[in-house]
């Protein structure tokens, strides 16, 4: 990764300390308070506890600051016996969300993933966040009925190839 690009879009990696707990309990508070958190967690990781829990080793998170605000977080959870690929979770503030600055973290952070991991997956229980996913390059595997907390629940993946053939990183050049 580009760490002084990193560095000047002000993207960090999670370490836990006090200042990034913090930080993740203020965005903790803000994705309940903003209705975000059901787009993005699970309901059983809503006590602060498992939430914290969720960005524990092996999860590799980077945050991005705005001051001392989280405004978008992806983290990267390796997968399987020979961790060659990860599940990846992302979100982004609603302010934030289509920016360029957004953009070029996430094309900053999927190059990067691409250089530990050779496959990406994700699981969303909102049908209208697919969209977002295939600009991405993501491939659709199918639904799964009542598969998280009894919605149905779609199963994506995403190849090196395909991101670097997708909308979002073609829009990320400019």
């Amino acid at each position: 990764m580009d760490l002084e690009e990193a560095k000047k879009l002000g993207l960090v990696l999670y370490q836990p300390c006090h200042e990034y707990d913090i930080a993740l309990m203020q965005w903790w508070i803000h994705l309940n308070e903003s209705g975000d958190f059901d787009e993005v967690f699970a309901s059983s990781q809503r006590a602060l506890s498992k939430f914290f829990k969720i960005f524990e080793s092996p999860c590799l998170t980077a945050l991005a600051f705005e001051d001392t605000k989280i405004w978008m977080a992806t983290w990267f959870t390796p997968f399987g016996d020979n961790a060659s690929s990860a599940f990846v979770g992302y979100w982004c503030d609603k302010d934030k969300r289509g920016s360029h600055k957004q953009l070029k973290i996430t094309k900053l952070l999927y190059t990067a993933a691409f250089d530990f991991w050779n496959v990406l997956l994700g699981v969303t229980k909102h049908e209208h966040l697919l969209k977002i996913h295939r600009k991405l390059g993501y491939t659709i595997v199918g639904d799964i009925p009542h598969f998280m907390e009894n919605k149905d629940a779609w199963i994506v993946y995403l190849t090196k190839e395909n991101f670097m053939n997708s909308r979002m990183y073609k829009l990320g050049e400019k």
